[in-house]
């Protein structure tokens, strides 16, 4: 493969890429001050995003101060992302502009103009969305899908399906285990082995304690452990287990009938695509 070399710009989603936008501060003062400007009635900037109005001959002069900024800041024009609205000629201006006679138009994203072209603008960005999204199962990480759908559609999903959600596919979930929840699990089974050989010290035990009475509030009474563990061989996978049972005993506890009986079949063996059929809603 080769390398992506990046010589000129700022980087999509870099922190530190508002900063550049600071040095437009002159230009943005220039054009609202120019005695030349003629009669500019809009001045909007967003960090290099720029919304300007008024006269051909007041936008060409805002323009040339652009231009001629740039020569000191390094910012220059794109002007195949520029665009001119107006029903008259407009062969002042450069070239490549796009250049346009009706009143609909998008910025940032959002559609302005007629209530038709929203419409359109709207159900076609809908459909898009629809498309990608009719894709996400056919993700071979589940946790990636969820990750996407998730930050796509800003969809939020209630308390009983994230707690599905973060169960094995064992028990009809998508995997999504959480450090909060499986913490002990993981910690008790590597202490004890770590500790076998030697006498632990008085906060060691003191810590082991804590862990195993967090860890028995959130198992079945016959799956708690005592401080006898340290006897015993212990495996995270074991553990981990109790705690996403008891889980899936809680969800089907509080459940109505239909999701009682969904929950029940999807965490059946055997089940096909339980990432994909398992979210309560």
């Amino acid at each position: 493969m080769g390398k992506l070399i990046s010589a000129s710009g700022v980087q999509q989603g870099d922190p530190l890429g508002p900063l550049f936008a600071l040095v437009l501060n002159d230009t943005v003062t220039k054009i609202a001050q120019d005695p030349l400007r003629g009669s500019v009635q809009s001045n909007f900037w967003y960090l290099d995003d720029r919304v300007l109005s008024g006269p051909r001959s007041a936008l060409s002069r805002a323009m040339d101060i652009i231009q001629g900024d740039s020569t000191s800041n390094g910012l220059l024009i794109n002007f195949k992302k520029c665009q001119l609205l107006s029903k008259q000629d407009l062969s002042m201006f450069h070239p490549e502009i796009l250049c346009c006679s009706t009143p609909d138009f998008e910025i940032l994203g959002a559609p302005i103009g007629s209530h038709d072209f929203c419409t359109a603008f709207t159900e076609r960005k809908q459909k898009e969305a629809n498309q990608l999204l009719s894709l996400l199962p056919k993700l071979c990480d589940p946790q990636s899908a969820i990750a996407l759908l998730r930050c796509s559609v800003e969809i939020e999903l209630t308390p009983r399906a994230c707690n599905q959600a973060k169960l094995g596919l064992k028990y009809g979930g998508l995997g999504l285990r959480t450090l909060a929840m499986h913490a002990q699990a993981a910690y008790i089974p590597s202490l004890s082995t770590s500790l076998t050989p030697i006498q632990p010290s008085e906060l060691t035990m003191q810590r082991l304690c804590d862990a195993i009475m967090v860890f028995n509030g959130k198992v079945a009474c016959f799956e708690q452990l005592s401080i006898d563990v340290l006897a015993t061989s212990q495996h995270q996978h074991k553990l981990s287990s109790a705690i996403e049972k008891a889980g899936f005993l809680s969800l089907l506890d509080g459940a109505s009938t239909v999701d009682k009986a969904r929950l029940l079949a999807i965490s059946a063996p055997m089940e096909e695509d339980p990432q994909v059929k398992s979210i309560i809603i």
